[in-house]
């Protein structure tokens, strides 16, 4: 990697023009910016947004103007029947009243532009993606496409490694084009490792060979699966390998565009989250082209703030630009850094130069595209998105008039609805068109009662029963929908209104289910507003009075007989977060909620606490200062009781010898660290005034090390040929997880695995074999197999870990196996996590099992996990055993994450018969009293049947719930969506419950 400044080299060569007239410029923030990227060796990652291809020749609309084409050009399609004297009026109000909600000031009081293309995608579904495909870059001629400077200069910085990466947010694929103009060695993933793997294999330059900078190869990763193979190269992100990520996906494959505000508030997927806290922590991120609109719903959006006390961001900005996006203020508010600080955000004054086109000087290639897919769209259509639109943006009564224009008279969605009804043809959209007007006539029927008790009627009973009976037919087809995992986006309106309906009715309980399971469902589809909506309604009609109440610091049962849980995942959530896409720290709160119903207390490593940002900053503090006494309450730390220098604070401690001993480890804030310790220092405290349960768990180090290193080295010696079978089974579950893999290539590649296995043993047996030290750590195989972010030089990794006296011959057979592994790291990756990681995790499991038999332990895994249990086992020599199955249930690890304190603990309670059980080491069978199947499937989204509950009579409500009732109503509308539903942006992954194994000494 050059050691070069690309930052200073793009106001050098024009690229930029800055602006230091307010102090901003690059003569005031140079020294700042050369103190950031000597921390990281020089690595930069350029983060570019949409004004990056606003130039000309490429000249693609930024997000406003493209908003703006959008909704005129739709505006036009739906008025084109109209009669001429009629179309410009009509017209005009229109975009009148789109333009003003988009352009108010401040920019906190507009309507959001990623608002606006939600609304599209509800009502298109997967139609809408097809617009984007207009953002591919065009054909200069056969031998070129049309890309504008900043696309070159972004491409030669990766093609001449100025730059490790580049993060991008735009759809288009013009720096693609720049690179592919530029002759660069570049590859775009496809996800598939069969293919992925070969094709980097022929186009890596041979090790010999000079490094080139024209054939450093290029990696382009788009979409989620392109984007799990691209983990297990990160390490190598700037050395072997440079990198462009499409964050927001690409337009030739509209599917992976993340374009709407559910897409938003969902969050980003892991991989994604990954690959940002990778690069915000080791680059300095240069912010280019990007207004920052993104991080105005959630400011960490981008993990700047999860990661804002290492980050190092060098935003260019323009210095006329006198108005940020609210959420650019707010990340500025909690970045760190003043002028002579290394990390934190550093604002340069400046500009990208170039001319951008004019829209008025004649129709572009572009907006006839846009225009095309509105004629695509049909007439109809487009006047049911502009009636979307014009009530997402608000309206005068002069433009409601205009909308009567097109057909709607007057303001009830049961009107509207004739619209569709006129023009639908599709079986399926009649479905949705019977849903939409049931749901249409049950807000008039529920808005239009007055609920003063004295309208109490039996025809108004009859008329809510009635309703009842309906939209429960619905409530149930809906959610079997959700079960198949193809929801309707808005399938929670049917549950809400049959909720209301039912609380109309004096059936509180009854609605309290129903309610929930559209909260629920609302949340699975990731609309995250309507979920917030519908909890805020349940407290306002006081359904449920329940409050979070934290769970007890010490179990009700003597500690002699507490259930001690243990979660191996915990170790490396990001991995098992990763198979299925979803935020990490929400599978964390899943794998704890599981864990709260069932035990007492969950068993921690200090090195989990002490090392993963996530579980701490995330979980612990809930992102702020101040600890989660909920969590902490539950968990009960592992740490060393025997070492002379073992004194408080003890987290800390655990902190500085990680650092000291370049143990795998992140960086944690220290304010946080010594939060924990002053909770823990409390907690001992108070345990020893009462003589009650100690908050730690206290173990033998130098008996878990001597373990770790007797179990590597049996793995690899002489229980070679268990290790072998079991880490090619588990390379075939890998393999077949996600993709069907035909038998003839499933041969090559077992083929492949069998000899990388080979070559992964007979290295860690030679390491093993040389070591210099006693005891054998993780860190030391890690470094060995290039696992870590920076992969270290053979004689830091190897040679210096070795006994001075080691042949040069091994010295040798060790590096060649190592160059192997770091050749093949979508291989080696894998295979190595495995090998290293179980007997680790279970180290403290086996620890306690066999040193304490009267430890009451169980197990929490799923049913992949269930091989190396028993790996594990057969490794420790029979010193424990893992029995007492009971996997008879599965659940939502969304819904689980994210349920709330008061729903964990109420549950906690309703499961006390079955924990009973657990202390008494009953079996674990579908026979257990205690009624834990039937509360466990409270937590079950199919289980939304509340029984048939008769309306008899009207509920009676004050006026201040009613007023709260019918503003809910007003979000109920059942939308008739054209296209298929955009896909989630990550899969839902399932969780056992119990999900767990009784812990037994051999």
């Amino acid at each position: 990697m050059q050691r070069s400044n690309i930052i200073a080299s793009s106001i050098e060569n024009r690229t930029v023009q800055d602006d230091d007239s307010r102090g901003c410029g690059w003569p005031s923030v140079r020294q700042r910016v050369e103190r950031m990227l000597q921390q990281v060796d020089y690595r930069t990652t350029i983060f570019i947004g949409a004004a990056a291809s606003s130039f000309k020749p490429t000249a693609f609309p930024a997000w406003n103007k493209f908003v703006q084409l959008i909704y005129s050009s739709s505006i036009s399609q739906a008025a084109s029947d109209l009669p001429g004297d009629n179309l410009d009026v009509v017209t005009a109000h229109l975009n009148q009243c789109i333009a003003e909600a988009l352009t108010r000031a401040p920019p906190a009081a507009r309507v959001p532009n990623y608002k606006f293309t939600e609304t599209i995608a509800r009502r298109l579904g997967k139609d809408y993606l097809r617009l984007l495909q207009a953002f591919r870059c065009q054909r200069a001629n056969s031998d070129t496409w049309v890309v504008n400077h900043v696309h070159e200069w972004a491409a030669q910085a990766l093609v001449d490694q100025t730059a490790a990466a580049i993060v991008t947010t735009n759809f288009d694929d013009c720096i693609e084009g720049a690179l592919e103009n530029a002759g660069a060695n570049t590859y775009r993933l496809t996800g598939d490792p069969h293919i992925d793997g070969a094709e980097i294999l022929s186009r890596l330059p041979p090790p010999s060979t000079s490094s080139s900078s024209s054939r450093r190869l290029i990696l382009v990763v788009n979409g989620p699966e392109a984007c799990r193979f691209a983990q297990t190269l990160w390490p190598q992100v700037g050395q072997t390998f440079s990198m462009l990520f499409k964050l927001h996906g690409s337009c030739y494959a509209p599917e992976t565009c993340i374009d709407t505000r559910l897409q938003r508030q969902q969050g980003l997927p892991s991989y994604a989250v990954d690959l940002l806290d990778h690069l915000l922590v080791s680059t300095v991120l240069y912010v280019v082209g990007f207004g920052g609109g993104d991080l105005n719903d959630n400011t960490d959006y981008l993990r700047m703030v999860h990661n804002r006390k290492h980050a190092r961001l060098v935003w260019l900005q323009p210095v006329e630009n006198e108005v940020l996006e609210p959420g650019v203020v707010a990340l500025s508010r909690v970045l760190e850094g003043g002028r002579d600080a290394s990390e934190g955000l550093c604002v340069l004054h400046g500009l990208l130069r170039g001319e951008r086109v004019r829209w008025d000087e004649g129709v572009s290639e572009f907006e006839r595209a846009v225009v095309d897919w509105c004629r695509g769209v049909g007439t109809a259509w487009c006047k049911l998105l502009v009636l979307d639109l014009v009530e997402l943006c608000g309206a005068t009564q002069e433009q409601w008039r205009s909308l009567e224009a097109l057909g709607f008279v007057g303001s009830k969605r049961q009107d509207w609805n004739a619209v569709v009804e006129r023009h639908i043809v599709d079986g399926g959209m009649r479905t949705q068109l019977e849903i939409a007007k049931q749901c249409a006539s049950a807000c008039e029927i529920l808005q239009g009662i007055r609920l003063d008790g004295r309208g109490e009627t039996p025809s108004v009973c009859e008329q809510l029963d009635r309703l009842r009976l309906e939209l429960k037919r619905w409530h149930l087809h809906a959610a079997q929908d959700l079960s198949t995992h193809q929801p309707h986006a808005q399938a929670w309106v049917i549950s809400a209104l049959y909720g209301l309906t039912l609380f109309h009715g004096q059936q509180r309980q009854a609605a309290g289910e129903a309610l929930a399971f559209a909260q629920n469902a609302a949340f699975l589809v990731g609309d995250l507003q309507s979920h917030q909506a519908l909890k805020s309604l349940l407290s306002t009609l006081t359904i449920t009075n329940r409050t979070p109440a934290p769970l007890p610091s010490t179990p009700t049962s003597s500690p002699s007989t507490a259930i001690h849980a243990f979660i191996p995942a915990l170790d490396n959530v990001n991995s098992k977060a990763n198979l299925y896409g979803v935020p990490p720290a929400l599978f964390l709160r899943a794998l704890l909620h599981r864990a709260m119903l069932f035990a007492d207390k969950i068993i921690v490593s200090s090195n989990v606490i002490v090392n993963s940002n996530v579980f701490v900053s995330e979980i612990l503090f809930g992102g702020r200062d101040v600890a989660e006494a909920f969590y902490l309450h539950a968990i009960r730390p592992i740490v060393v009781h025997e070492d002379p220098d073992m004194r408080r604070p003890i987290m800390g401690m655990y902190q500085r010898v990680n650092a000291r001993a370049g143990y795998i480890s992140e960086r944690i804030p220290e304010v946080l660290v010594a939060r924990l310790d002053e909770w823990f220092e409390d907690a001992a405290a108070a345990a020893a005034a009462v003589e009650g349960e100690d908050p730690f768990i206290r173990y033998r180090e130098a008996a878990a090390a001597r373990n770790y290193t007797l179990w590597m080295r049996r793995a690899v010696g002489e229980m070679r040929a268990m290790t072998r079978e079991h880490l090619l089974s588990y390379w075939r579950h890998l393999r077949t997880r996600n993709h069907h893999v035909p038998a003839d290539l499933a041969r090559l590649d077992e083929a492949v695995a069998e000899e990388m296995i080979e070559t992964v043993l007979s290295a860690v047996d030679a390491f093993t074999r040389h070591l210099s030290g006693e005891h054998l750590t993780r860190s030391q195989l890690y470094n060995l197999a290039g696992l870590f972010a920076t992969i270290q030089e053979n004689p830091v990794a190897i040679d210096q870990q070795l006994r001075p006296s080691t042949a040069p011959a091994v010295l040798a057979a060790l590096a060649h196996h190592r160059a192997s592994m770091l050749g093949r790291p979508w291989i080696a990756g894998p295979l190595c996590h495995e090998l290293f990681d179980v007997p680790y995790q279970w180290n403290p499991i086996v620890h306690l099992a066999t040193t304490d038999p009267a430890l009451r332990g169980i197990v929490f895994l799923e049913e992949h996990e269930r091989a190396s249990a028993a790996f594990m086992a057969r490794l420790a020599g029979g010193g424990f055993r893992v029995s007492g199955q009971a996997m008879q249930s599965v659940t939502s690890a969304l819904l689980l994450g994210n349920a709330s304190e008061a729903d964990v603990v109420e549950s906690r309670s309703r499961l006390a018969g079955l924990r009973r059980h657990l202390r008494a080491r009953g079996a674990l069978d579908p026979g257990v009293d205690g009624g834990w199947e039937r509360e466990l499937r409270r937590f079950e989204r199919a289980s939304v049947d509340v029984g048939d509950v008769t309306v008899r009579g009207v509920a009676v409500v004050a006026p201040e719930v009613e007023e709260r009732i019918v503003e809910f109503l007003r979000l109920c509308v059942f939308l008739v969506r054209k296209g298929e539903p955009l896909d989630r942006m990550y899969a839902e992954p399932q969780l056992m419950l119990p999900g767990l194994m009784r812990l037994e000494s051999g």
